[in-house]
């Protein structure tokens, strides 16, 4: 419904985050404050011109598995 939106301006951005990563490196990086470690999760602004690119689908909130 958001990309929809924003396909027919009604939005001039939106910002997506990758919900299931963000789950898996909390716990990779409360394990790895105990040695020192951790990653970065990393967000997308999605544009009219980007919404159908594999990194910015990647960052789109999946309602399935």
């Amino acid at each position: 419904m958001q990309v929809q939106q924003l396909e027919q301006g009604a939005a001039q951005a939106l910002i997506a985050q990758k919900p299931s990563k963000i789950g898996v490196t909390g716990v990779k990086n409360m394990l790895a404050a105990l040695t020192g470690g951790g990653e970065k999760v990393g967000t997308g602004t999605v544009t009219r011109d980007n919404p159908n690119t594999p990194e910015i689908q990647q960052a789109l909130y999946q309602s399935k598995c």
